[in-house]
């Protein structure tokens, strides 16, 4: 079985669909792969926050799965849901021998009527070293549009 580095990049939202409210919005993301979660900081009074966090998720077997969850956390009503995205890696992704970059750029927020968020995802094996540094690989052959993927196919995850 081999393990499996994700590195996932949450850089900034655009106009997202806040609830008019009398508070102001408190955005953050919360980022799953699999079962494994991360949460940005919660950025007050922005409605175009910018996060640049990078997290790096270590997993036991390819990832299945991996959930952008935006969300609202005002104190009146906490953890509103503005929008997610998700990348059913399961379905696209095979056998990884080599830094692959899933995704790098702004992706259409679903479940919501606007908004975009901006990411990046990668995955290596774990422990995959090269002489630049650990960078992930920047081959066009091995950069994937899944805007264009999971906008065309209906994931077993959705629902």
């Amino acid at each position: 079985m081999s393990k499996y580095e994700v590195i996932v990049q949450v850089r900034s939202a655009r106009d997202l669909a806040h609830k008019k409210l009398i508070e102001k919005p408190a955005t953050y993301v919360k980022v799953y792969v699999d079962e494994l979660s991360e949460k940005t900081e919660t950025l007050n009074d922005l409605e175009n926050p910018r996060w640049n966090r990078t997290f790096k998720f270590m997993v036991d077997h390819k990832p299945k799965l991996i959930t952008f969850e935006v969300k609202d956390d005002r104190t009146l009503l906490p953890n509103i849901k503005l929008g997610n995205y998700k990348i059913d890696v399961d379905q696209i992704m095979f056998e990884v021998n080599e830094p692959i970059k899933l995704i790098d750029g702004e992706v259409p927020l679903v479940d919501t009527n606007q908004g975009t968020l901006d990411v990046s995802v990668a995955v290596q094996p774990y422990g995959w070293q090269n002489d630049n540094n650990n960078n992930i690989n920047s081959n066009v052959s091995n950069v994937f549009s899944f805007r264009i993927i999971i906008n065309r196919t209906k994931s077993k995850y959705d629902e």
